[in-house]
C-alpha cells in the first residue's frame, strides 16, 4: 500500500476558551452553563467566594485568576488573547466597559458580552467595536415574572421589528372550537405553531406522551414530542405560538386586545396544509386574502379603517403625554402662524392710521390698530357724529382687523388655555387609586420590579406596588404603598387579589411575603424571586403552591448563548423551561448552512418563527418547512439552551422515518409527487421522478417523524398513496 492511500490524521479540534470576569450570581451561573457546552472556561473574580452558590463550580472552572479584571495583567492571565468570548458580569456597569475595552485591545476579534444598563453607550460602543453585545439581567427577567403574575392563558409576549407573537396556552373545554379538528397537525395555520401538547388524563394518547421534562436529556425536542397524527380530544392542554401582528397587514392588534386570543381559537382558520408550502410566495399578503372573514364586511375600505383605529389606540396607550409628539408640533405651528399673522396686521393697521392721520404720532397708530385687534371697534367709532367725519374704506379696514383679531386673537388664547391646563394637570397629578380585586400586588421596587409593574401596566393589568422608598415620579403610573406588606394589607386588598410577586432584595422576606400572603388569601398565586439555586430547590419542594424563580438563572442563559455569537431577544417561561427567543446570521461555516428549516426545526428542536434573505424588504413570519438555508441568511427561532448547544456542537437527532410511496393515480399526479418529494426531502429532482417512474419504492431520503407524515399529506393531495414508515435504527 502507497504511503499516499492512507487516511489523513486529523487532530481532534481543540475546545473553545471563554472568560467570565465576575463569579457572582450570574457569573457562577454562566460558568455552569458554559461548561455544559463542553468548552474550556477561565474566571476571573476581585475577591474569590468563600460559599459557593453551585458548590461543584470551582471544579467546573479551568482557571480561577483573583484581581482586577480591568487590568491588562489579570487579562492576561486569563488567556485572554486566546478567548472566542469574554463575558463580562461584575455588579458594576462601569467595570464591565472598562475591562471589556481592555479585553479588545489585547484580542480585536474577541466577543464581548457586557452586563450594562447603559443602553444608548452600549449602543454606541456596538456600533464602533463591533462583535458587542450588552444585556441588563433586570429587563431579561422581568417578563417571566410579569407573565408568571398574570396567571393567565398568555405565557410570553415579544416583537422581532414590526412582527409580534404571543405563547397562548389552551386548555380545551367542551365548547372549545378547536374540539372540532380530527388531528392535532390541522392547528398549525401559518400564522400558528404548536409549541407543546399535554393530552388530557383520560385520552389514550397519556399513556404513550412522553412527559416534557424527561424530553430535555433525549433526542425528543421539548417543541416537537408531539404525535401529528394524536387526536384533538377534550382537555387537553396546546401551546401555541400565534402571529398576531404586522404593520399595514391583517391582524394588526395589540396584546391587551380581547380579538387576539378569539383568532387563534376560529375553526375558519386556513389549514397550514394549504398556505405554506410555496416559500417564495408573499406570506402575509396571501394570508390576508384567504382570511376574508376577519376584513369583511366592509371591503378593503373598512379593513383600512379598523387597522388605523388599532394603531391609534395602539399609540395612544404606549404614551404617557395626553398628544402624540407630532400633535403638539401641529399645535405649535397652528400657534406661530397665528401670531404673525396678528403682527403683520398691527404693523399694516399702524402704518395705515399714521399715514392717514398725521396728526396722531406713531405711539397713537399703535395703540389705535391694538385695540381694534382686541375686538375694540365699538370703543373707537361708537359715536356716530364721529363716523361720519372718517371715510368708509378707513372704517372698512377697521372692521376686517376687528374681525381678524377676534379670530386669530382667540385661536392664540384657546392654545395658550389648553397648554396652561396641560401643565397644571401634569403638575398636580392625581394618584392611581389602588385596585379593588382581581390584582397584582408587587412588593419590592428595584430595577425588577420596575420593570415588572411597567410589563404588567402595558398588558392593563391592575397592579399595586409596596415598598418602603417610594419613587415620586411612578406614582403617575401605578399606585404605590410605602410600607411593610403586614402593615398595608387592607390598604392594599389583599384579600381579593389575584397574585403576589415578592421582588424585595432579602430572600427570607420574600419567603415571608408569600406565607403571609397564602395565610391571608388561599387562592393567591405566588411568585418569588431568589439569588440561589439551592434555595429555589428547597422552596419550589415545600411550597409546590408557589412559583420560584431565580433571575440571575434565566439572565445567564441569555449571557452564554449570546457569547457564541447568538443574540437572544427576548425570552420567556414555558413547563418550568427557559426559550429563548435567538436570532442568527448564517455564515458559511454555520452548521446551519445549507439546511431545510425542516431538518433545523427537528433535528436541533427549534421553531423558526422569522426568516429574511440578504437584501429583501419583505421577511417571512411564520417560515414553510421547505425553505433551505443560505449564507447571510437571517433567522429567528424558540430554543432552549439544551437546542442552542446541540446547534453549536451541530449534533443533529437521528432520522429514524422514511415514506413509501405506493402509487400515483395519473401521470399529472405522478409528476405533481416528484415535485412534492423534491420540495420537502430537498432532494435532487431526478432521484425523486425516478422514484415515481418505479413505483412502489421508499423516498431515498431518512427524515424526522413531522416532515414524514407532512409529506405523506402533500403526496395524498397530489393524488398520490404513500404512507411513513418508522425505521427501527437511525439511518
Amino acid at each position: 500500500m502507497s504511503q499516499s492511500s492512507a487516511p489523513p490524521v486529523t487532530a481532534p479540534l481543540s475546545p473553545d476558551q471563554f472568560l467570565v470576569c465576575g463569579l457572582g450570581s450570574v457569573g457562577q451561573h454562566c460558568v455552569a452553563i458554559l461548561k455544559d457546552f463542553g468548552v474550556i472556561v477561565h474566571a476571573i473574580d476581585y475577591e474569590p467566594s468563600q460559599e459557593w452558590e453551585i458548590p461543584a463550580l470551582p471544579h467546573l472552572m479551568d482557571s480561577l485568576i483573583t484581581g482586577d479584571c480591568r487590568h491588562i495583567e489579570t487579562l492576561e492571565q486569563g488567556q485572554v488573547r486566546h478567548c472566542r468570548a469574554v463575558l463580562l458580569v461584575t455588579a458594576d456597569d462601569g467595570v464591565n466597559i472598562e475591562a471589556g475595552l481592555a479585553a479588545r485591545s489585547l484580542n480585536p476579534k474577541v466577543r464581548l458580552v457586557v452586563r450594562s444598563a447603559k443602553d444608548n453607550l452600549s449602543r454606541l460602543l456596538g456600533q464602533q467595536l463591533g462583535n458587542y453585545v450588552a444585556f441588563e439581567p433586570t429587563q431579561l427577567s422581568a417578563p417571566a415574572f410579569a407573565f408568571a403574575a398574570l396567571n393567565s392563558a398568555t405565557t410570553g409576549f415579544f416583537a422581532i421589528e414590526d412582527h409580534w407573537f404571543e405563547v397562548t396556552q389552551h386548555e380545551l373545554g367542551s365548547h372549545h372550537p378547536w374540539l372540532r379538528r380530527s388531528r392535532l397537525h390541522s392547528l398549525n395555520t401559518p400564522h400558528r405553531r404548536i409549541l407543546t401538547w399535554l393530552p388530557s388524563p383520560h385520552s389514550p394518547a397519556r399513556k404513550t406522551a412522553l412527559p416534557l421534562r424527561s424530553s430535555l436529556g433525549s433526542w425528543v425536542s421539548f417543541f416537537h414530542h408531539w404525535d401529528p397524527l394524536a387526536k384533538v380530544t377534550l382537555g387537553d392542554r396546546i401551546t401555541t405560538l400565534d402571529w398576531i401582528q404586522r404593520d399595514g397587514q391583517t391582524g394588526n392588534t395589540a396584546p391587551w386586545d380581547s380579538e387576539t386570543r378569539s383568532r387563534s381559537a376560529r375553526p375558519g382558520d386556513p389549514d397550514q396544509e394549504t398556505g405554506e408550502d410555496d416559500p417564495t410566495e408573499p406570506g402575509p399578503d396571501r394570508r390576508s386574502q384567504r382570511s376574508g372573514g376577519l376584513d369583511s364586511p366592509g371591503g378593503k375600505w373598512g379593513r383600512q379603517c379598523r387597522q388605523t383605529l388599532r394603531r391609534i389606540c395602539f399609540w395612544q396607550r404606549r404614551t404617557d403625554s395626553p398628544y402624540p409628539s407630532q400633535g403638539k408640533g401641529q399645535l405649535l405651528q397652528v400657534f406661530i402662524l397665528c401670531g404673525l399673522t396678528v403682527f403683520a396686521l398691527l404693523l399694516w393697521g399702524t402704518l395705515l392710521f399714521w399715514v392717514f392721520y398725521p396728526d396722531i404720532d406713531f405711539i397713537t397708530s399703535f395703540y389705535t390698530t391694538m385695540v381694534l385687534l382686541l375686538g375694540g371697534y365699538g370703543d373707537l367709532f361708537g359715536a356716530i357724529e364721529e363716523v361720519q367725519t372718517i371715510p368708509w374704506g378707513l372704517r372698512l379696514f377697521s372692521l376686517g382687523l376687528t374681525l381678524a383679531g377676534t379670530a386669530f386673537v382667540g385661536v392664540m388664547y384657546a392654545l395658550l388655555t389648553e397648554r396652561l391646563l396641560t401643565l397644571r394637570f401634569q403638575f398636580f397629578k392625581r394618584r392611581v387609586p389602588i385596585p379593588k380585586r382581581d390584582h397584582v400586588i408587587i412588593v419590592g421596587l428595584g430595577r425588577i420590579g420596575h420593570h415588572v409593574g411597567l410589563l404588567l401596566q402595558k398588558f392593563q393589568q391592575s397592579a399595586v406596588i409596596v415598598t418602603r422608598n417610594a419613587d415620586p415620579n411612578l406614582r403617575s403610573q401605578l399606585p404605590i404603598v410605602e410600607g411593610e406588606l403586614s402593615q398595608v394589607m387592607e390598604e392594599v386588598n389583599l384579600s381579593t387579589a389575584k397574585s403576589v410577586v415578592a421582588l424585595t432584595e432579602a430572600e427570607m422576606d420574600n419567603l415571608e411575603v408569600a406565607l403571609m400572603s397564602r395565610a391571608a388569601n388561599p387562592n393567591i398565586d405566588l411568585i418569588i424571586r431568589t439569588y440561589h439555586r439551592r434555595f429555589r430547590d428547597t422552596v419550589a419542594r415545600l411550597f409546590p403552591y408557589t412559583q420560584v424563580l431565580c433571575a440571575s438563572e434565566l439572565s445567564a442563559e441569555a449571557f452564554a448563548a449570546a457569547a457564541f455569537g447568538e443574540n437572544v431577544v427576548s425570552l420567556f417561561r414555558l413547563h418550568f423551561q427557559t426559550i429563548l427567543v435567538t436570532d442568527y446570521r448564517i455564515e458559511a461555516e454555520d452548521t446551519l448552512n445549507g439546511l431545510l428549516l425542516a431538518e433545523v426545526a427537528y433535528g436541533y428542536g427549534v421553531v423558526p418563527i422569522f426568516y429574511q434573505r440578504p437584501q429583501e424588504a419583505r421577511p417571512l413570519a411564520m417560515p414553510s418547512d421547505d425553505v433551505r438555508l443560505q449564507v447571510g441568511d437571517r433567522l429567528v427561532v424558540l430554543a432552549t439552551i439544551q437546542a442552542l448547544k446541540q446547534i453549536e456542537q451541530g449534533v443533529m437527532a437521528p432520522r429514524n422515518w422514511q415514506v413509501r410511496v405506493e402509487q400515483a393515480r395519473t401521470a399529472d399526479a405522478a409528476a405533481a409527487g416528484a415535485q412534492v418529494i423534491a420540495r420537502v426531502t430537498g432532494c435532487i429532482p431526478v432521484i425523486a421522478q425516478t422514484l415515481m417512474d418505479h413505483l412502489p419504492g421508499l423516498v431515498p431520503v431518512p427524515l424526522y417523524q413531522h416532515q414524514a407524515m407532512r409529506l405523506v399529506r402533500k403526496l395524498q393531495q397530489s393524488q398520490v398513496r404513500a404512507r411513513a414508515v418508522e425505521v427501527a435504527t437511525a439511518l
